[in-house]
This record gives C-alpha cells, sequence and structure tokens, in this order.
C-alpha cells in the first residue's frame, strides 16, 4: 500500500480502468462472438457480487474503496458486454474521478466520521444490519482473495537485508533488466499484435491462450526482477562497497 496520491492516481483511476478501455477500443474484435459478450457479462457480474460483499467488511478504508472500485467495474464490464461503449466509457470516467477523491480523503475518514456523527448523529450514521448469509460470505470472498489468490510462497521469500543473487555494481542489474524488459516488449512488437488479432478471428482458443501466457508471464518476470535483481539498496555506500 502506498501513498494516498500514489494509490488515487495509480489504482484508482488508471490501472483499475484500463480494462474498460482496452475492451471498449477492441470492441470490434470480440463483440460478434456470442460467448464472449457472455463471458464478460459473467465476470462483471461475479465481480461486482464478490467485491461487494467484500467492501463491506473491510475494516481497513483504502482496501474497502479497492474493492467497491472493482464492484463498479464489474458492473461497467456488464455495460460494455451490452454494447454500449461510448457510455462504459463515460462511467469509467466519472468513476474513476469520484474513486479518486475517495482515497485522498481517506486518511481522514476517522474525522470525517466523528463530523457527520456531530452533525447528524449517531442513529442516522450508526452501521445498519445487514444479512448474516451475506456477512459471512464477505469474509469467505476476502479469505480467498488473501489465501488462494497470490503469488507463490518463493516469490515473497526475497530478504533485502542481504545481497541479491544477481546484484553487481558494475552493471550486471542494468544488463539483466534491459534483457528482460526487451525480452517482454516483444510480445507488445506491432507483428505480434496484429497476428493476435488474426488468431482471435480464426483460433479464439489459441489467441486467450496466449494472451494469458503474456500476462502471467510478464508479471512474475517483472516480479523477479524486483525480488532478485534490482537492488533496493543500491545507493547505499556500505553495500555498494560488498
Amino acid at each position: 500500500e502506498g501513498a494516498s496520491p500514489n494509490s488515487a492516481l495509480g489504482y484508482a483511476a488508471l490501472s483499475a480502468h484500463i480494462p474498460v478501455v482496452l475492451l471498449a477500443q477492441t470492441m470490434p474484435m470480440w463483440f460478434e462472438f456470442e460467448w464472449a459478450r457472455a463471458a464478460l457479462a459473467a465476470v462483471g457480474i461475479a465481480t461486482a457480487v464478490q467485491a461487494t460483499l467484500i467492501a463491506n467488511v473491510r475494516a481497513d478504508r483504502k482496501g474497502s474503496i479497492a474493492s467497491s472500485t472493482a464492484a463498479t467495474v464489474g458492473a461497467i464490464f456488464v455495460v460494455l458486454a451490452a454494447g454500449y461503449d461510448e457510455a462504459a466509457l463515460l462511467l469509467a470516467l466519472g468513476h474513476s474521478c469520484f474513486r479518486m477523491n475517495q482515497i485522498f480523503r481517506s486518511p481522514s475518514a476517522i474525522q470525517d466520521s466523528r463530523a457527520w456523527q456531530a452533525d447528524l448523529g449517531s442513529e442516522a450514521t450508526g452501521p445498519e444490519r445487514v444479512l448474516k448469509a451475506a456477512w459471512k460470505a464477505g469474509w469467505a470472498f476476502n479469505r480467498i482473495n488473501s489465501d488462494f489468490f497470490r503469488l507463490p510462497d518463493q516469490f515473497y521469500a526475497v530478504d533485502l537485508k542481504r545481497p541479491l543473487n544477481f546484484y553487481n555494481a558494475k552493471g550486471t542489474q542494468l544488463a539483466i533488466t534491459a534483457t528482460f524488459v526487451a525480452f517482454i516488449a516483444a510480445f507488445h512488437l506491432p507483428q505480434v499484435d496484429e497476428r493476435v488479432a488474426e488468431l482471435m478471428q480464426t483460433e479464439p482458443l489459441l489467441a486467450a491462450g496466449l494472451l494469458t501466457l503474456n500476462v502471467l508471464g510478464s508479471t512474475a518476470l517483472i516480479r523477479f526482477l524486483f525480488g532478485n535483481v534490482l537492488d533496493f539498496g543500491r545507493f547505499n555506500s556500505d553495500r555498494t562497497q560488498t
């Protein structure tokens, strides 16, 4: 979790809504397939329900806003599946501005709550009674997110206090990083994008597999760079001399 401005701009405004923009721009490629529209709508509905339940049980303010953001983006997916791309983009713009404002104000959540109680009274601002089943489902979904949807433990076993396996102040970090970034960028060359676009028309399952492999592989390589190549202490004089 980063600073509030970073979270607002990086997550609430950009990262959360990039899928909406990409799906809207590529709608001519997938909208003609009924199974694609059905899959997008199903994912959107499932995300909206799951994230809404989680948002109502999260105790931390930013976590609750993040889950609420995911729920609304899921609903926007349903709008896209119905074919209203311009409406989806307009909703995404307004939603990103709204969530940015919420995250900017998240550090003062306790102060805001006390001000509301002073003006409206504790009865008007107190928690509402919720269904016990919905409460349990929210906690169950939250546990699934934290216990199952995560990278393998070896990705987290990084001791930043010891020299990294590939650490070398003379340029090893730069060489390995440049190689990895070039390898990842090769999957986004115009020729590759055109070929994937053709496969989406002729062999959609193969195209989906390649895109999934691209996302998972790129994520794993970037995480490997941060955990095993790039040295967060490279500006430490004591460490640079070792």
